[in-house]
């Protein structure tokens, strides 16, 4: 090798080291920033008088913190952030938990305009792992009830309300399309984010979604872009495949979704301001009255 050579290395190798000290110094800072916004957020939900964590009001040992990160970890992946307090937190890259955070303050807000949630039993349809059925016990709802048609969702939700100490929770396999637990029954707030983007028959699902509800409903989720009320087609990419659904998108465009809220029953129907929204297409939120 010649001289000039090494010296190519040398530098090389000097801008890596670099590197990777700038990553690592990057990376303590984030953490340092997460442990920052974990206290701003606990001393908000203390404000509005929500209790310390079940986990944090427990003496647990090092072995015993162990052996919960263990449970929660061999579920996989999960959709939601939790922190459920004593540094036990659920892992998943992605969203913060800010972002999560801010929807359940802006959703609740617009929900409990129109229920007392001591009074009233929530019903979240497509719940995921959970956050929203437990940000509204959190709010002080007399009951939430989520289901899912993924098995291990439902693992994630039972053990994500086990661990924040919830015994007036209730999770179960099912779909939109068949919504078993509102065959006899109507709830006074329903729930049903990010799920009508991934469907082949929005209609049908809105209309049980409407005979589920018994005063509030929230609807959110992607809308096509467009003024006019229509769905625009698409394909349904295979991992995303909700209950046995065909691989056929329909995804409203904003004016769709409210007329088809309106259609199924709906007596009013207004969308959940936010900041920096787009005026067509985007994330959309919507309460619809009976």
């Amino acid at each position: 090798m010649t001289e000039a050579s090494d010296t190519n290395d040398n530098d090389l190798s000097t801008d890596i080291n670099a590197l990777r000290s700038e990553l690592d110094k990057t990376a303590k800072q984030l953490e340092v920033m997460t442990q920052q916004n974990d206290k701003l957020w606990r001393m908000l939900e203390e404000k509005r008088g929500f209790e310390p964590t079940y986990l944090d009001r427990q003496n647990l040992s090092e072995e015993e913190k162990h052996k919960i990160q263990e449970r929660i970890n061999g579920l996989g992946k999960w959709f939601s952030q939790f922190h459920f307090g004593q540094g036990i937190r659920t892992p998943r890259a992605g969203c913060s938990i800010d972002y999560f955070r801010e929807r359940a303050v802006r959703i609740f807000s617009a929900i409990e305009k129109h229920v007392e949630p001591s009074q009233s039993v929530l019903l979240d349809v497509g719940c995921a792992d959970g956050f929203f059925p437990i940000e509204g016990l959190k709010r002080g709802f007399k009951k939430v009830i989520g289901v899912d048609p993924r098995p291990e969702n439902i693992e994630r939700c039972k053990l994500a309300a086990e661990l924040h100490g919830f015994g007036n929770a209730e999770f179960l396999l099912d779909n939109i399309y068949e919504l078993d637990i509102a065959r006899d029954q109507k709830f006074d707030v329903v729930v049903c984010q990010g799920v009508f983007y991934h469907l082949s028959d929005p209609v049908r699902a809105m209309e049980k979604i409407f005979g589920a509800t018994q005063t509030v409903a929230m609807v959110a989720g992607w809308t096509s872009a467009g003024e006019d009320e229509t769905f625009k087609l698409s394909q349904e990419d295979e991992k995303h495949f909700l209950n046995g659904d065909r691989p056929i998108l329909a995804i409203p465009t904003r004016n769709a979704k409210e007329k088809l809220m309106q259609m199924v029953g709906f007596s009013e129907v207004y969308e959940i301001q936010r900041p920096n929204i787009a005026a067509t297409g985007d994330w959309r939120e919507f309460i619809g009255l009976t």
